[in-house]
């Protein structure tokens, strides 16, 4: 319990004395038109938990809405899922009737957007996510939630969850929006063209409002807004909404088209499921990640030797320069190796310490991914404050001043002759500054908007990105891990976020080495079965994702056909993908009932032998999908 203070008025008091002895109400949370919510704790379990209860001149007043309120209370108690608040209890007492829920220690979506406007885009993903997999849990379930929101939407604070909420208007989906004697429900600015009609809705009429919802998270504004109701009504049903690329141009376009496609009129446009939306949001945006302590010392130091490389590049090309007109070449040959040793050495050196201590090259690479993305919402955050020069501010200032100076340095050499010698001297430098200074904050304005909006571009940091990707990033590993033994210090590393089949890979080398020698030679296959099938997982892997930008880029140049067919192919992919990682996920389970003596040799055998049988189908499933990839490679 909190110990704030509460505001006791006659309904808290009477619903306190209603159930007393059972909750203890501490204070109210907030209410609505369909109820109040009071935080309290349940004594016999000596748990918080949060009540809603239905107004008593409501239940008085309208017997079918007190009956409503308990029939749906007692629909959505029927979920249990990570993103949907539980229902623990659902129960009319005298003249109250009400339902206990779980207590989500946070804020709404609602409040933390008012408080702190537009979500980063990785946020955001995150929250439209979760809520999509709640809805698609509930669609499963013949269940439409009717009123999704930000203030329906809470953010737990311990753990950035998002759990849906006020499933109290919910109805199953033979349910017409005006089954109350024409009372329509939902929230005005989040109704879905067809709730806004009062016609029968599904689970495609939660994802128009979650696409509403996306929307105002990525923009801070609402697609639709108008001086009455109804005049909101009528634009959800008759105007598209301004593309999020024109009013949040650093949104993601993938982020951007999956909230966009939610907002189509006609449902059969929409999004299928929740889930389908759920896994396009998820796979839009590269999430930072929390990085271990070694990376973000390498990620610093890097950084900061920058400017220190920029400049020893610049001061040895004028050396070699000077020392090559005078034909001093071989002065000018050791200038450029000492500059190459001065600007590399220490990066291969601390890359090495790196590598030493258990990270691997895949590490350093979603490392540097990470950094950038990061930097690239802290530039956003930074810009939108109240206080800080926006980039495209800096690059009028810096540009102006620059024509200044370079006006000041024409005018005075047409009047420098009608001046005394003292004031041309005097006034020359100064001209020069201006126009120093103007450029330096035009190309400090560049780099931060480049930053801000992503590319790949060397300004936006995208330089290291490709450079670590690429082969030159790998042999300049390779050269840095020289004389390494493979696999030294890799139990004291700190695991980054790996995709499945790599996790599960080397979870089943670490489960194999500690198996017994004898066991180890009955079951010899399987480092070997384990390396097949991750490869090919991972070849799987990689040709969904060129599918998924080639399905975007069919769907933006309306090939209809096309993008059919790609999709079938992505969505064998798919499916051989999640054979794949089931194959390695049996071969582990097999190996840890042998770890713990409740299976037997041959039993693991059985199971090798079935992934084996996998990996012979998914070679010929990989061989295709890369073929596939290169096909639909840009040319």
């Amino acid at each position: 319990m909190t110990g704030l203070p509460i505001v006791a008025d006659r309904e808290f008091i009477d619903f306190q004395q209603a159930v007393a002895g059972r909750y203890s109400l501490e204070r109210e949370l907030g209410r609505g038109g369909m109820g109040i919510v009071y935080l309290a704790r349940e004594l016999r379990l000596a748990r918080a938990v949060a009540i809603k209860l239905l107004p008593r001149d409501l239940a008085a007043a309208k017997p079918e809405l007190r009956e409503r309120f308990v029939r749906e209370a007692q629909m959505a108690a029927q979920l249990s899922h990570p993103n949907v608040v539980p229902i623990h209890h659902v129960d009319e007492i005298g003249e109250f009737v009400f339902f206990v829920m779980a207590f989500i220690d946070g804020e709404t979506l609602g409040e933390r957007l008012r408080a702190r406007g537009p979500l980063p885009p990785h946020e955001a993903s995150r929250v439209l996510r979760d809520v999509g997999w709640a809805l698609a849990y509930a669609q499963l379930r013949g269940i439409v939630h009717r009123d999704v929101k930000p203030d329906n939407i809470l953010l737990e604070r311990a753990t950035g969850r998002a759990v849906v909420t006020d499933f109290g208007i919910a109805g199953d989906v033979a349910t017409a929006s005006t089954a109350d004697g024409g009372y329509v429900r939902g929230t005005v600015h989040y109704l879905s063209p067809e709730q806004a009609a009062g016609a029968a809705v599904d689970g495609r009429s939660d994802l128009y409002s979650l696409g509403v919802t996306g929307y105002y998270a990525v923009t801070g504004r609402l697609p639709f807004e108008a001086e009455n109701a109804m005049g909101v009504m009528v634009a959800h049903a008759s105007r598209r909404p301004t593309a999020i690329a024109s009013v949040a141009p650093t949104v993601p376009h993938r982020l951007a088209s999956a909230i966009e496609r939610c907002l189509e009129k006609l449902p059969e446009r929409r999004w299928e499921t929740g889930e389908q939306f759920a896994e396009a949001v998820d796979a839009a945006v590269d999430a930072p990640r929390e990085l271990p302590t070694p990376l973000r010392v390498w990620l610093g130091t890097s950084a900061k030797e920058r400017g220190m490389r920029i400049a020893v590049a610049i001061y040895a090309s004028m050396g070699i320069v000077v020392t090559t007109a005078r034909g001093a070449w071989p002065v000018g040959l050791m200038i450029g190796l000492f500059a190459l040793l001065l600007m590399f050495g220490p990066a291969l050196f601390r890359l090495r310490r790196l590598l030493a201590g258990g990270f691997s090259l895949a590490d350093v690479r979603a490392a540097v991914a990470t950094d950038v993305v990061r930097r690239r919402e802290e530039l956003i955050y930074e810009s939108s404050s109240a206080f800080s020069i926006r980039p495209r501010k800096l690059q009028i200032i810096g540009g102006t001043l620059f024509a200044s100076g370079v006006a000041g340095a024409i005018t005075l050499g047409v009047v420098g002759p009608l001046l005394s010698a003292g004031k041309v001297n005097a006034l020359g430098p100064l001209t020069a500054l201006v126009a120093i200074i103007g450029t330096l904050l035009g190309v400090i304005g560049l780099v931060k908007k480049a930053q801000m909006q992503g590319g790949s571009g060397w300004l936006s940091g995208g330089a290291r990105v490709k450079f670590w990707g690429s082969t030159l990033g790998a042999r300049f590993a390779a050269l840095a891990a020289i004389g390494l033994k493979r696999g030294v210090g890799a139990v004291h590393a700190p695991a980054l976020p790996q995709h499945t089949e790599v996790a599960l890979g080397r979870a089943l080398d670490a489960l194999f080495e500690s198996l017994p020698k004898q066991t180890r030679r009955e079951l010899k296959d399987v480092p070997k079965t384990v390396q097949r099938l991750e490869e090919d997982a991972r070849a799987l892997r990689a040709a969904v994702d060129k599918l998924d930008e080639a399905i975007d880029a069919a769907d933006r140049a309306g090939q209809p056909d096309h993008l059919a067919k790609l999709k079938a192919e992505r969505e064998t992919a798919n499916m051989r993908l999640a054979n794949a990682v089931t194959a390695l996920e049996t071969i582990r389970l097999g190996l840890l009932r042998l770890q713990l003596g409740a299976a037997p040799v041959a039993s693991v055998t059985e199971a090798i032998e079935a992934a084996s049988r996998v990996g012979d189908e998914l070679n010929l499933a990989a061989s295709a999908a890369r073929e596939a990839s290169e096909a639909i490679r840009p040319r």
